[in-house]
């Protein structure tokens, strides 16, 4: 069943509960969801198109650091018997081994980010796959979504004040 669906048969008088991964996306009425469905998904692509460009973002100035050919470099590395700051060289081939194995981490997020946008569902088209009461409160529905978002809300206060500020991804300041 489509979330959507799944929403239009509760009463407007109980809360939902809408995640995927982790935490929930969504905390309201159906009829708050109904009414912002669209605002929400399209919040949810923004972050995901955010994620991806800061991605691309990354590789490219990745590529910007690649050790010259031939050159190797001396850090000051604190020894741990001695506790001295020492000059330590690091060869090129242990330079470029370690540019390379960060560039294909920095690929494979971009392609994940890629594929996450690619595969985006807006939220209502979703097909539910759990649906059972909230234990804490039982006029409380939880729906389980397909999807890979984490949400950042666990309960309605903490959905309420994110809303009030208008900021899905106050957690992501610290993303690069």
């Amino acid at each position: 069943m489509k979330l959507m669906d799944a929403v239009k048969q509760l009463n407007n008088d109980e809360l939902i509960y809408i995640g995927s991964k982790s935490a929930f996306v969504f905390i309201g009425t159906p009829e708050e969801f109904i009414n912002t469905h669209e605002e929400l998904s399209m919040k949810w692509y923004e972050r995901l198109l955010r994620y991806q460009k800061n991605a691309e973002n990354a590789i490219a100035n990745h590529e910007k650091s690649k050790p010259k050919d031939g050159e190797s470099v001396t850090k000051k590395i604190q020894n741990i018997r001695t506790r001295k700051i020492e000059d330590v060289v690091i060869s090129y081939d242990t330079l470029i081994k370690q540019w390379d194995k960060k560039r294909l981490s920095l690929i494979k997020t971009y392609s994940t980010s890629s594929k996450m946008v690619e595969k985006f569902v807006p939220f209502d088209k979703r097909t539910v796959k759990e649906k059972y009461p909230r234990i804490s409160n039982p006029l409380s529905t939880v729906f389980i979504v397909t999807g890979n978002e984490a949400g950042n809300c666990w309960t309605k206060q903490e959905y309420d004040k994110r809303k009030l500020t208008d900021n899905i991804d106050e957690e992501d300041n610290d993303d690069t």
